[in-house]
C-alpha cells in the first residue's frame, strides 16, 4: 500500500528500520556442497571464507572427519565425536543433524589483523558472509569427491 492510498483516520504501520536489516539466509550452494562432502566421508575441497570480517583459508572436511582429526589431535577431546556415545544418543543424534549446517575446515591460514592460526574450525552455515572454492593451478582436490556426491552438489 502506498502512503497515498492512505484513508484519513487509518493507521499506518511501517517499520522503518525493517527493510535496512540485511536476510542472513544459507547459501544453498554451500549448503549442498556440505552435505556432498558430508556424504563422501574423505573429500577436502579447497576452499576460502569470509566470517564476520576473518577470512580463512583451507580444506572443506566431512563432519566425521572433523571429529577423527579432533581427536587425532587430542585425545581428551573423543567424548565429543558423535559416534563415541560417551555424551549419549540424544548429543549424537543432534549432532548428526546439524553436519549439514556446520562448515567443517582444516585451516591452513586466517586473516584477521595481521593474526594467522591453523586448526580445525566448525562454522555455522548462518554465519558464513562469502564463500570461494580454491582452485590451485596444476593440482586437484586432495581427495576427489565421488560421483554421486558431486552430483549431489551440482543438483
Amino acid at each position: 500500500m502506498l502512503v497515498s492510498e492512505l484513508r484519513v483516520g487509518e493507521r499506518f504501520a511501517y517499520n522503518l528500520g525493517s527493510h535496512l536489516r540485511a536476510k542472513h539466509d544459507v547459501d544453498p550452494v554451500l549448503h549442498q556442497l556440505v552435505r556432498a562432502v558430508n556424504e563422501s566421508g574423505q573429500a577436502a575441497v579447497p576452499v576460502t571464507v569470509s566470517v564476520h570480517g576473518t577470512v580463512l583459508t583451507g580444506a572443506l572436511i566431512a563432519q566425521s572427519r572433523y571429529f577423527s582429526e579432533l581427536v587425532e589431535g587430542n585425545p581428551l577431546m573423543s567424548a565429543l565425536e558423535p559416534g563415541s556415545g560417551l555424551l549419549g544418543k540424544e548429543y549424537a543424534n543432534e549432532a548428526e543433524a546439524e553436519s549439514d549446517y556446520h562448515l567443517h575446515v582444516r585451516a591452513a591460514g586466517i586473516r584477521r589483523d595481521d593474526e594467522a592460526a591453523e586448526g580445525l574450525w566448525r562454522i555455522s552455515l548462518e554465519a558464513v558472509d562469502g564463500w570461494a572454492l580454491r582452485a590451485i593451478a596444476g593440482t586437484e582436490c586432495p581427495v576427489p569427491m565421488p560421483r554421486s556426491a558431486a552430483a549431489t552438489a551440482m543438483a
